[in-house]
């Protein structure tokens, strides 16, 4: 009788774990990389936490300006941000009809 009450305690608490784990997951995917090519100095952060997404881009290389957006899955422009100097930061927030969010980035010359 105490074995079975025992298990018992045991099933409880692994049980419970298991929907703890379900309740704080969270869907984070983030990507640091470098498209532009070769001599320009660049860097791209683009990812998506649950129903966020952002799009940071900066170029390093003198003479050339940044620029970085976040649209839907149907081509709308949910953010955009441009500038000669520093960071383009762009973010916006998901709604149930944009069905995901994805990152772009751009550079100019000046």
């Amino acid at each position: 009788m105490v074995i079975s009450n025992i298990y018992k305690a045991k099933r409880v608490i692994i049980g419970a774990a298991i929907l703890g784990s379900f309740a704080i997951t969270t869907s984070v995917s983030a990507v640091v990389s470098h498209p532009a090519p070769y001599p320009l100095v660049d860097e791209w952060n683009v990812g998506t936490s649950d129903n966020y997404g952002w799009s940071n881009y900066i170029i390093k290389t003198g003479g050339y300006g940044s620029s970085s957006s976040v649209k839907n899955i149907y081509g709308s422009v949910k953010s955009k941000a441009s500038t000669k100097y520093g960071w383009a930061n762009s973010s916006s927030s998901r709604e149930w009809y944009d069905v995901r969010l994805d990152g772009f980035w751009g550079y100019w010359r000046f």
